[in-house]
């Protein structure tokens, strides 16, 4: 796969990326070689928000089942990660953007279901009760 290829498909990741908020957790699969056999793996992308000086930033960690990494940064065509283990020493792993199957995003607050409310939830904000 050419260099150009790789970036055109990691955007599509970033895109998914940038609409999460606070709280929100992204699904996706990644398949990489494990002594030497091909091995497929879920992980969540975890957002969480920082407000610093009135702005908001936003900072990510990776996790499977038990263990999880730190997110460094996003780059052109990747994840850098990071994490330290119990003597302090640090590991390093770059997910791919381009080998990342993306799958659903897990709000942090669900929409709540009204009991006889037939409508949209658009609606719903703008009702009163006297």
């Amino acid at each position: 796969m050419k260099y150009s290829e790789k970036r055109k498909k990691s955007m599509e990741f970033k895109k998914v990326v940038d609409t999460l908020r606070d709280g929100d957790t992204l699904h996706f699969k990644y398949t990489h070689y494990e002594y030497a056999r091909e091995v497929t793996r879920s992980y969540k992308l975890k957002c969480y928000a920082n407000l610093t000086k009135g702005d908001y930033s936003y900072s990510y960690s990776i996790w499977n089942n038990i263990a999880g990494m730190n997110v460094e940064q996003f780059t052109s065509t990747g994840i850098d990660c990071y994490t330290y283990d119990m003597m302090s020493t640090r590991t390093n792993y770059r997910f791919p953007l381009y080998d990342l199957v993306v799958g659903n995003i897990e709000p942090k607050y669900k929409p709540k279901d009204v009991p006889g409310f037939e409508g949209t939830l658009e609606a719903l904000e703008g009702l009163t009760i006297k």
